[in-house]
């Protein structure tokens, strides 16, 4: 799925919220890699909550643009 799912969104609210689903899934994903690449203290919780972070948005994005379609 990509965020040009979204359009399939007929709901204006829906559509806001599945969009911000999206991004928190973009940006918590960037976030855990980069707790991959620099491995500061604590960096394997922080990778570990960010991916779950991602995982748990995209879900949400991603029942929004199912029950649309």
């Amino acid at each position: 799925m990509t965020r040009a799912d979204l359009s399939v969104i007929p709901d204006l609210h829906a559509r806001i919220v599945a969009d911000d689903d999206f991004w928190k899934a973009v940006t918590a994903r960037k976030s855990a890699h980069q707790a991959l690449r620099y491995r500061l203290p604590g960096w394997r919780l922080d990778h570990m909550l960010e991916m779950r972070r991602a995982l748990r948005a995209w879900k949400h994005y991603a029942e929004a643009v199912r029950a649309a379609k």
